[in-house]
């Protein structure tokens, strides 16, 4: 019951967060030379609000995703897991099995990549099992938090 609560809450807080939208173009990575469209490589995202923070981290091999990802609130109740899944155009389509408040749990998350962002889909949701998955995903709207393009640093 405490896992739904969770994740009731982060839905709630992600549908309250406005967006900037952004030019959908491709921006090369100053740093590396990188584009962000590539097929293959490293990507980490991170957002920063107050004193929470939530990190999405992954390896892309063509249109599949493996990786971490990671919500940090001050002082309550984190979850880290694992990410998997698959750009479709522009459009991220994970699964996030993590673990919070000691039970295993999964969440169906779709981001909308711009620039060098990801912006959080939000949508209805229902839980089957141990897993809160999009009612529709052809309805998720990209109006949720916006993660930001960081250097991925030592793992």
């Amino acid at each position: 019951m405490k896992t739904f609560v969770i994740i009731a809450c982060c839905t709630f807080l992600f549908s309250c967060k406005n967006s900037n939208t952004a030019k959908n173009e491709s921006k090369s990575d100053t740093a590396t030379g990188n584009s962000t469209t590539e097929k293959a490589g490293k990507a980490c995202f991170q957002l920063a609000l107050n004193r929470d923070t939530f990190d999405l981290r992954y390896t892309r091999n063509n249109d599949t995703i493996n990786g971490t990802m990671r919500f940090n609130y001050f002082e309550k109740d984190k979850s880290a897991g694992t990410i998997h899944g698959i750009f479709s155009g522009d459009t991220l389509k994970l699964f996030y099995d993590f673990q919070s408040e000691g039970k295993s749990s999964v969440r169906q998350i779709y981001f909308k990549q711009e620039e060098e962002q990801l912006i959080m889909g939000t949508g209805d949701e229902y839980t089957k099992g141990d897993s809160a998955l999009l009612k529709d995903p052809l309805k998720v709207q990209f109006n949720g938090m916006i993660y930001k393009k960081t250097g991925c640093g030592k793992e």
